[in-house]
């Protein structure tokens, strides 16, 4: 997933989109494959229910640590983010659905802290980590991937003869608008170095 990630960053880079789009469609796929778009279950009878028809669609079951489980969400956003940009600029659809992800947010500390935070250290901060730019982009691209649904999706054709969906649209675009107003208004306040 990680290469998955890599590659179509490189091919952005290069102003390859459609080709980056492509890749990282795969590895939308991919990482739903791995079940990394999805919370961990906690319940051991579902757990050994799944763990019962891993071993029999030929599966591997996959150990983690709690930071190799932050690792899987860091990968599993770093996919979601990249199929929400390039589906965006491309105005494509998008393969990672709100609907069908439940996974937790990255934790919003940076790599270096994960050990002793898992450990049970209290964390102090004073600037905001390296993660919280990123875990602002996914709200970004949450909010971005409902825009191109309210707005440019293909129910939304016959906006244009029906008084009461163009009715509906504005609603739905007064809601987006504020919220990506308390989007803004939240992002943290980074200070200039001196």
């Amino acid at each position: 997933m990680q290469c998955f990630i890599l590659m179509s960053s490189f091919l952005c880079s290069v102003n390859c989109l459609p080709q980056a789009w492509l890749l990282i469609g795969q590895a939308v796929r991919a990482a739903q494959d791995l079940g990394l778009h999805v919370r961990p279950l906690l319940l051991p009878v579902i757990s050994e229910v799944l763990r019962a028809l891993q071993r029999a669609s030929r599966r591997v079951a996959i150990s983690a640590s709690a930071i190799e489980k932050e690792t899987r969400r860091k990968i599993w956003w770093g996919v979601y983010t990249l199929d929400r940009m390039l589906a965006l600029a491309l105005g494509r659809p998008i393969g990672a659905e709100d609907v069908d992800c439940d996974v937790e947010l990255p934790i919003d500390l940076d790599d270096d802290f994960l050990p002793d935070y898992f450990a049970g250290a209290p964390m102090t901060t004073e600037t905001p980590s390296l993660m919280t730019g990123f875990i602002s982009l996914i709200s970004l691209y949450n909010i971005a991937g409902r825009v191109m649904r309210a707005v440019y999706g293909v129910d939304m054709a016959d906006i244009t003869t029906d008084p009461e969906k163009r009715a509906q649209l504005q609603v739905s675009v007064d809601a987006l608008d504020k919220e990506l107003t308390k989007w803004l208004d939240n992002l943290p306040r980074f200070s200039s170095p001196p």
